[in-house]
């Protein structure tokens, strides 16, 4: 252990505090437009979690979820360095990510227990994808291959 990484740390602390404090910032939380029927299907159909969520999200939310998962499905595939597996992850952030019931905390405890749920196969899901995108051949060139083409075409 390192100085050098010591302020790494401090500063991935840093940079996920902030995160979680935007998201937890938004108007209305990521899932909560999802409708007690919903929750309820998440509850009886736990691994179809990814399905259910991603078709009962308005079409923006849906696109910032996906952005967040991925997100969440990178750093969990970095668990050997942040010991942050995807229920771990899924721990810290769904309590930001639904409104819970302010006047009924049973039903809160109980509906936080389903989105961990839900996070956690969402986020695994996630990898999968990433893991299959990471073994495609990238078809588009980058930018020093166009920009050498166009630099010599000059």
């Amino acid at each position: 252990y390192t100085a050098q990484e010591g302020r790494f740390q401090n500063h991935m602390y840093a940079l996920s505090g902030v995160f979680k404090r935007w998201i937890s910032g938004l108007p209305t939380p990521i899932l909560g437009s999802l409708s007690d029927e919903n929750i309820a299907q998440l509850e009886a159909k736990p691994l179809e979690a990814y399905e259910i969520i991603y078709a009962n999200l308005p079409s923006a939310t849906a696109d910032l979820f996906r952005w967040v998962m991925r997100l969440l499905g990178r750093v969990a595939m970095e668990v050997e360095k942040n010991r942050m597996t995807a229920e771990n992850l899924a721990i810290v952030f769904a309590p930001i990510m639904i409104a819970f019931p302010a006047d009924d905390p049973m039903r809160g405890v109980a509906l936080n227990k389903v989105i961990v749920a839900a996070l956690k196969l969402t986020i695994e899901t996630t990898i999968e994808l990433l893991k299959k995108e990471e073994k495609k051949p990238n078809l588009i060139p980058s930018s020093s291959s166009s920009s050498s083409s166009s630099s010599s075409s000059s």
